[in-house]
């Protein structure tokens, strides 16, 4: 079952978060918003005592992100707002948060795109220090229950399931592996994609299924490499430059 959690929209006020601390996490973040963010979307976060900007995109994922920081991550709209409270300057509250898995390697924090001018947040527990190289761990974040085929392993996912999916062949050579998705409706199946990947026996790979944003994309993914956060300390030091959107 995947973890996930919840919360806020964007441009909400969230007065309570001022009158509370949450206990501190340290992990590495990824963010994907799978129909885009508004034209006017800009906020931070605050991690390990630095302001960096928060993005996310369409299509892709970014590079992993360490954070250090309470576990209610907070966005703020202005580097102003994100800064610690002072006795000369009060808290803002921050434009939207949600709370963080406790415990977690990997944190995925999905955008979906509410109305104009607003975002809900959702934090999905990535946790992959059980994956071994060579294997997969597929999460199905679509309303879709999607049947696969990769290469000779078969698997079924209802909404809201993952599984990790594993085969000996791939723990030895670079090779390309067939993909096959396709999704279930009351027992019938169609073809959503079909294609090869090139796959890595040293990758710890996550797979990501969602809605598309088109009838004739009805299911998006996108893939990460967990090794890429396992070599990143999660201290956020040196991270203080704004990163390009």
């Amino acid at each position: 079952m995947i973890r996930s959690l919840t919360l806020m929209f964007l441009m909400t006020p969230l007065a309570l978060h001022a009158q509370r601390t949450s206990p501190a996490v340290s992990t590495h973040i990824l963010t994907f918003a799978p129909t885009g963010l508004p034209e006017t979307f800009q906020t931070y976060y605050r991690t390990a005592g630095n302001i960096e900007l928060f993005t996310a995109s369409v299509g892709t994922l970014g590079p992993p992100s360490p954070y250090t920081g309470p576990q209610d991550f907070a966005l703020y709209t202005s580097k102003d707002d994100a800064e610690p409270a002072t006795k000369r300057k009060p808290a803002n509250p921050p434009a939207a948060t949600v709370t963080l898995p406790e415990k977690s390697d990997l944190v995925l924090i999905v955008c979906n795109r509410a109305d104009d001018d607003k975002v809900s947040l959702v934090a999905h527990d990535l946790d992959s220090k059980d994956l071994k190289t060579g294997d997969y761990r597929v999460f199905n974040f679509s309303k879709s229950t999607i049947s696969m085929n990769m290469g000779d392993q078969t698997l079924s996912l209802e909404p809201g399931k993952d599984a990790v999916v594993r085969d000996s062949k791939w723990h030895d050579e670079i090779l390309s592996l067939p993909i096959k998705m396709a999704t279930v409706t009351d027992g019938k199946s169609r073809s959503v994609y079909s294609s090869f990947r090139e796959h890595s026996p040293q990758d710890r790979t996550l797979m990501f299924l969602f809605d598309g944003n088109h009838p004739s994309r009805p299911i998006t993914f996108a893939t990460f490499n967990a090794e890429a956060a396992a070599v990143q300390p999660a201290s956020g030091k040196g991270s203080s430059k704004r990163r390009k959107p």
